[in-house]
C-alpha cells in the first residue's frame, strides 16, 4: 500500500487528501493520503519516522517548506532556488529528496494563460511567492516587483532571485497606504502580470488586501493576467474584480491542482488522473459550501 501525507500547521483546512486519495483511486492504486500537523522546527523528526512508517512521499506547506528543504539529502534547483520545497520524494537509498511543484504549477498555468513576459508584481513575499518568483524567472520576465508587509523582508527575497535570475530586475516595495501609493511603492508602468502569493482573502485569515481589489486590477495593463494563489474561497475579491475588467485570470485551486498532480507523478511514476482530483476538489468545496 502507498502511504502519502501532508504536513503543516495548521493542516486539517487542506484539500489535498480528498484530492490525493481520488488520484490513487483513479490510478487504480491501493494507499492512504493524511493530513499530519506537524509543528514548525518538528519536521526532520517526523519525516524520519515517516520514512520508517514506510511513507513514500509528504507534501508540505506552512510554515515548514524551508525545513522540508533543509532536511532533503537531495534536492532540485528549482528548490533550492526557491529557497522551499512542498514535495518530499523517498529516496530508495535512505532519506528524502526535495521538490518544488509550485513551481511548475506557477509556469504551467502562465503559459497555458498566454502570458507573454512583460513586468510582473508579486504579493507577498513567503515560500509561495518564491514559488512564483522562480516561476516568473524562468519564463523571462523582464522586472519583477515584491510588494510586502515588510519591505526587508521582500528585498532579501529580490536580491536572492536577482542571484538566480540576473536578467530579471528584481525589486522591493511596502505595500502603499492609500491609493495614490502605487507609483511610490514603484509599481511598473505597463504591469502585464499580477501574483496574489499572500493568505490574503483566505477565509478565517482576516488579512485585508493592501488596496482594494479594484484599485490593484485597475493598475494593470490591458490584457493582463492575475493569479490568485488562495483557493478559499474559490473566487477572490480579486479574481471578481480582474473578470469584471475583462482579464485572464488563474484561481487558487487550478494552481493547487497543478502542484499536487505534479506530485503524484514524482511519487507514483504515472501520469496524474487530473479530471478525477479536479471533482474531487471541487465536491469538497460544495459540500463546504452548502
Amino acid at each position: 500500500m502507498i502511504l502519502l501525507a501532508v504536513a503543516g500547521d495548521p493542516v486539517a483546512h487542506s484539500l489535498s487528501p480528498a484530492m490525493q486519495e481520488a488520484a490513487l483511486r483513479a490510478a487504480g492504486l491501493a494507499g492512504r493520503y493524511l493530513a499530519l500537523r506537524v509543528e514548525r522546527g518538528r519536521l526532520a523528526a517526523r519525516a524520519a519516522e515517516l520514512e520508517r512508517e514506510g511513507f513514500l512521499g509528504l507534501n508540505v506547506t506552512m510554515p515548514l517548506k524551508e525545513e522540508a528543504l533543509a532536511l532533503a539529502r537531495r534536492a532540485s534547483r528549482r528548490a533550492l532556488e526557491a529557497g522551499a520545497a512542498n514535495t518530499l520524494v523517498r529516496r530508495p537509498e535512505g532519506g528524502w529528496a526535495a521538490e518544488n511543484t509550485d513551481v511548475e504549477a506557477v509556469a504551467g498555468a502562465l503559459r497555458e494563460a498566454g502570458w507573454r513576459p512583460g513586468p510582473a508584481v508579486v504579493l507577498g513575499a513567503g515560500g509561495a511567492a518564491a514559488a512564483a518568483a522562480v516561476a516568473l524567472g524562468e519564463l523571462g520576465a523582464p522586472s519583477v516587483l515584491f510588494l510586502n508587509r515588510s519591505r526587508e523582508r521582500a528585498g532579501r527575497l529580490a536580491r536572492r532571485m536577482s542571484v538566480h535570475f540576473p536578467g530579471t530586475r528584481w525589486s522591493a516595495g511596502c505595500w502603499p497606504a492609500g491609493p495614490g501609493g502605487l507609483e511610490e511603492a514603484g509599481w511598473p508602468e505597463g504591469a502585464t502580470l499580477l501574483v496574489q502569493a499572500a493568505p490574503l482573502a483566505m477565509e478565517g485569515s482576516g488579512a485585508p488586501y493592501p488596496l482594494p481589489p479594484e484599485a490593484l486590477v485597475a493598475a494593470l495593463a490591458p490584457g493582463a493576467r492575475v493569479l490568485e494563489l488562495v483557493y478559499r474561497p474559490p473566487r477572490t475579491p480579486l479574481l471578481e474584480a480582474a473578470a469584471a475588467r475583462g482579464l485572464g485570470t488563474v484561481d487558487g485551486l487550478e494552481l493547487l491542482l497543478r502542484q499536487g498532480a505534479a506530485s503524484f507523478e514524482l511519487w507514483t511514476g504515472r501520469g496524474a488522473p487530473r479530471a478525477a482530483m479536479r471533482e474531487a476538489l471541487e465536491e469538497v468545496l460544495r459540500c463546504s459550501a452548502g
